[in-house]
């Protein structure tokens, strides 16, 4: 069994986002919890922070989504089992940086988020409304993804690079993968190309092992090319890759951004 309380409270750290619910969730939850005992058997409070496996918890998250649950009263099991999901790796595809930093508050998600996402997809019924029927169909559809490795960290000099040649207002990591494919193409391009647009080679061999070279960076960028182009065949081109080898690309494509950072900051 999975007891999501007890994760939080073994795992959560001073310095990061998920500290600021501690006292809502544990201070509160142990005050309860101590006032219960005394009349009854506390370890049944403990009932609804378990789970069977990972399938269980990202059923019931969605469950407490749902248009028809008491949002205020589920605020503490959607954080905890957010805390959970992301420092087990997981994101969800449709909102990529909700379990990094979710609301404060389950409503502001569930409710007004999701909403607001349905109307940009132009889900208004004749009555101008987001029906419960729709809410409930995009919830169940939701896709979590699990990073199988360690994400690559993207040092502060590298977002402002991305954020300098970018054409979009969203950030790198809420991008699509369609998109952080096309911005890291972008931006290998950036940094290699010389104002009379030949492209900068470096010695890569003395920090990659032979790993990465001058001819894999260029087949990178040839290979990603039709995902910084949006004409028909180039839209064509971009299924023929799934979900596991746009995952590759993207950390990959990162590697080789920060070696080509390390050697243009020598």
């Amino acid at each position: 069994m999975i007891n999501v309380m007890t994760f939080y409270k073994k795992n959560v750290k001073k310095n990061e986002y998920y500290y600021k619910f501690y006292h809502e969730i544990v201070t509160d939850f142990e005050r309860t919890r101590a006032e219960y005992a005394i009349f009854e058997d506390a370890s049944d409070l403990d009932i609804q922070y378990e789970f069977y496996n990972i399938d269980d918890i990202i059923d019931h998250y969605k469950k407490i989504l749902q248009p028809d649950s008491d949002y205020y009263a589920l605020n503490r099991i959607y954080i905890l089992l957010s805390f959970y999901l992301y420092k087990n790796g997981y994101t969800i595809d449709e909102f990529p940086r909700i379990l990094e930093r979710p609301e404060a508050k389950l409503e502001d998600f569930a409710y007004k988020e999701i909403r607001r996402r349905l109307v940009e997809m132009d889900k208004l019924n004749n009555q101008g409304q987001i029906s419960y029927a729709t809410r409930r169909e995009f919830i169940s559809k939701l896709h979590f993804s699990k990073n199988i490795i360690n994400p690559i960290i993207i040092n502060d000099d590298i977002k402002s690079l991305f954020k300098k040649i970018s054409n979009s207002e969203k950030d790198f990591l809420s991008s699509t993968k369609d998109e952080k494919i096309r911005e890291i193409s972008n931006l290998i391009e950036n940094m290699l190309k010389s104002d009379d647009g030949s492209f900068k080679s470096y010695n890569y061999n003395d920090i990659s092992f032979d790993y990465i070279d001058n001819e894999i960076i260029h087949s990178y960028r040839k290979l990603t090319q039709c995902f910084r182009h949006a004409h028909e065949k180039a839209l064509e081109q971009r299924k023929e890759f799934n979900d596991n080898q746009k995952d590759f690309l993207i950390e990959y494509g990162l590697v080789i951004i920060n070696l080509i950072h390390k050697f243009i900051n020598k």
